[in-house]
């Protein structure tokens, strides 16, 4: 609980924003309009429950191991993904049971999210729909994090030059 305050007290003063820290799963994600799932699981482990899910919420689950339940996807308006082949390999990832089970697709799959930034399939089109979004991560998306990274270390004055032979 220490640590979880303390986290939350650094990410406000941080963000200057206000961060509340929740003692559950629960009170944290009903109601919310934007759940990002961030859990470090060992073993696949339902402790995002699908009726805590608002409508119109945009879902974007990230763990390895999945947090969620299998119906999640059922209520799900659209269901996007940042690489579709990536998606459908691979043992791991949040959302590998629903690949499996038939739940997420060809035929559940909205768009990848270059579909919809390039504008030839539609992104949220009503208030209401629930969204759900898995990214297995780009390559692009590991080069733009290393970049800002190295920025702010030139910024903050550490960090060390490695020379590879």
């Amino acid at each position: 609980m220490e640590s979880r305050d303390s986290f939350a007290a650094r990410l406000s003063n941080d963000l200057g924003k206000k961060v509340v820290a929740t003692p559950d799963w629960q009170s944290c994600v009903e109601g919310a309009d934007i759940l990002v799932e961030a859990s470090r699981l060992s073993a696949p482990t339902p402790m995002l429950k699908t009726e805590w899910i608002k409508k119109g919420a945009l879902v974007i689950p990230y763990g390895t191991m999945s947090a969620v339940e299998l119906n999640l996807t059922d209520i799900m308006d659209k269901i996007v993904v940042d690489d579709w082949g990536q998606c459908k390999t691979g043992k791991f990832g949040s959302l590998r049971a629903h690949v499996e089970a038939g739940k997420l697709s060809d035929a559940t799959l909205h768009a990848e999210l270059g579909q919809i930034v390039a504008g030839a399939k539609a992104g949220r089109q009503r208030d209401n729909e629930t969204i759900l979004f898995w990214h297995r991560g780009l390559s692009l998306s590991d080069i733009a994090l290393g970049y800002a990274m190295l920025e702010k270390a030139k910024k903050l004055g550490v960090g060390q030059r490695l020379r590879f032979y």
